[in-house]
């Protein structure tokens, strides 16, 4: 927990794990950075996860200027257990080749703030439940690469569910889902600026 105070630097090469359940008001995380904090570069080769009800990953609800994985963001308890959850700023988020961020029965990333630049080089992906989408975004993300080596996937929602602001969107890689939509944009609202050079499926 980063409560009101700026950490520079953090690197993870371990496991941090949560055990207990919380309730639906207080989802938690492994890694919790709240409203008046701030991390300055957090890295991660080793996993994060959440392995209990209402129990995440990473949980940001302040500021991190960069975030790296090249390995394992998760979330596998029963229902609100993500891999990432964002409802602050995050500067720059990077999944690189060797990185997943996943759940297995709530959103891979759930992004409900703002995240400027997102790079996907690796797995983000929602492998449970019909609420597990790969990556559901409720928030603005200003720039959004789904690169050649990359995957964003659902087995029975949505790849990338986007209920929000997406205001520059490249996908080389794959977007896909087997019992739903790869790619989904509600009607209201906005992709501003696609360009797909990749594949985006459903196998249903």
């Amino acid at each position: 927990l980063n409560k009101g105070a700026t950490i520079k630097s953090l690197t993870n090469t371990g496991t941090l794990s949560t055990t207990g359940a919380g309730t639906s008001s207080d989802i938690n995380g492994s890694l919790r950075n709240t409203g008046a904090s701030t991390i300055t570069t957090l890295t991660n080769s080793g996993t994060i996860q959440g392995t209990k009800s209402n129990r995440s990953g990473i949980v940001n609800k302040g500021t991190i200027s960069a975030l790296t994985n090249s390995d394992t963001i998760q979330g596998t308890g029963t229902t609100n257990s993500y891999g990432l959850f964002n409802i602050g700023t995050i500067a720059s988020l990077t999944n690189d080749s060797a990185g997943t961020i996943s759940s297995a029965n709530s959103k891979g990333l759930y992004n409900a703030g703002i995240i400027d630049r997102l790079k996907n080089e690796g797995i983000i992906q929602g492998t449970g439940n019909s609420n597990s989408e790969g990556l559901y975004n409720s928030g603005t993300i200003d720039f959004l690469s789904n690169d050649s080596t990359a995957t964003i996937a659902s087995v029975f929602n949505d790849g990338l569910h986007n209920a929000d602001t997406i205001n520059h969107f490249y996908n080389g890689g794959t977007l896909s889902s087997t019992n739903n939509n790869g790619l989904y944009n509600n009607s209201s609202n906005t992709i501003a600026d696609f360009i797909n050079t990749g594949t985006i499926k459903s196998t249903k």
